[in-house]
């Protein structure tokens, strides 16, 4: 399980003001803040989602994190 310090460390790392402007612009217009289809987003999103997946595999198989 990732932890919360594990997910603001990502993202801090992928988050840029570009990024962060869209989902405003996105929010402001009264659509959902995240599009994962967005040209600026896109990109980010894709690098969250590997180190996400990155770290995932670092975690022992079998283990019940329970």
């Amino acid at each position: 399980m990732i932890s919360v310090e594990q997910l603001a460390e990502i993202l801090n790392k992928e988050l840029n003001k570009e990024f962060l402007e869209a989902a405003i612009e996105l929010y402001n217009d009264g659509d959902s803040p995240i599009d994962p289809e967005h040209p600026v987003m896109e990109q980010v999103l894709d690098k969250m989602a590997e180190s996400i997946n990155d770290l995932m595999d670092t975690f022992p198989i079998g283990v019940d994190y329970d």
